[in-house]
């Protein structure tokens, strides 16, 4: 059986398998509910959790909100596997005080007074007024109060961003690890940058031009934008079978006519978009001729060295 996905916010506990290596790394762990009222399926207020991280990402006593789906196990009952997570601003001392202490700067010591002198406004205290609590917090130099304001805003903005990624691809045919990829490539304006050019999203493994152009058909996209008309070409390009380098200038006009919907195809101009951007080369003989730039370098490169060879 399998719920809907949906967000919760757990404090992590600790992994107690851990299998694979970097972005690739899968661990299963205990965490807990914040809210002592919540449950998962089975009536238990802990939760088993599953999903990739990296090494270190997840640290025990922090708080952290995972999105995923509930899954029962034959052997080992319900999980909550997650597709994606992002450290969340913690309410409760022991969280407040660890989470200040991923800071740079901030040791335990220096936590604990922080927490002691503005509770559970010691976040918000710190990222909006450093100096201030510089001042009141007993060795704790203004500088190192500034480097630690400026991480706290930092991990604001990728909460607020992991949120508004996840709105954006949801349901959309995009991998759970590319949010993860997303935030490390573009941190806090990760998703402020997909929604100004969804196909940035072309650069991760596992999307192609149709699942980013329906990202960019959720997000109100013109259909008839030459940019999306010259990104559906290349694909086209970079995806061919035949073997062959060049193809004649139909061949864009018959991607487009596959691939671009509610909108009028204008190959020729963007063909000539490819070209001056150098994503294609073009040549003349007995009509237009393209081909991907990289294998049309491939292809001189080999001419070169056969007629080198054959001089020999």
């Amino acid at each position: 059986m399998r719920y809907k996905d949906e967000e919760l916010v757990l404090e992590f506990v600790y992994a107690y398998v851990s299998f694979g290596s970097g972005d690739e790394r899968t661990i299963v762990a205990d965490a807990r509910f914040l809210n002592k009222e919540s449950r998962s399926p089975a009536g238990e207020p802990g939760v088993t959790i599953k999903g990739r991280a990296s090494e270190s990402e997840l640290q025990s006593g922090l708080e952290y909100r995972f999105v995923g789906r509930w899954r029962e196990h034959h052997k080992h009952g319900w999980q909550f596997c997650f597709d994606s997570f992002v450290l969340s601003k913690p309410s409760s001392r022991r969280g407040i005080v660890a989470y200040l202490k991923t800071a740079p700067g901030i040791g335990p010591g220096i936590a604990r007074r922080i927490y002691d002198e503005y509770g559970s406004d010691s976040v918000e205290s710190i990222r909006l007024d450093p100096l201030g609590v510089a001042h009141n917090v007993e060795r704790l130099s203004p500088n190192r109060a500034q480097h630690a304001s400026e991480f706290l805003t930092e991990q604001a903005g990728l909460e607020s961003s992991t949120v508004d990624l996840l709105e954006i691809t949801s349901g959309l045919g995009i991998p759970s690890r590319v949010v993860r990829l997303a935030l490390k490539k573009w941190g806090a304006r990760a998703s402020e940058f997909i929604r100004r050019n969804p196909f940035h999203l072309m650069s991760f493994p596992g999307v192609g031009f149709l699942t980013a152009d329906r990202v960019y058909a959720s997000l109100g996209g013109d259909p008839a934008a030459i940019k999306r008309q010259a990104l559906a070409i290349e694909n086209d390009l970079a995806s061919d079978r035949s073997g062959s380098t060049y193809h004649p200038a139909s061949f864009a006009s018959m991607s487009l006519r596959e691939k671009i919907s509610g909108a009028k195809p204008d190959a020729p101009r963007a063909v000539r978009l490819l070209s001056r951007a150098g994503r294609i080369a073009t040549y003349r003989d007995g009509g237009l001729w393209i081909s991907l730039h990289r294998y049309a370098s491939a292809e001189d490169r080999l001419a070169d060295s056969i007629r080198r060879l054959a001089s020999r």
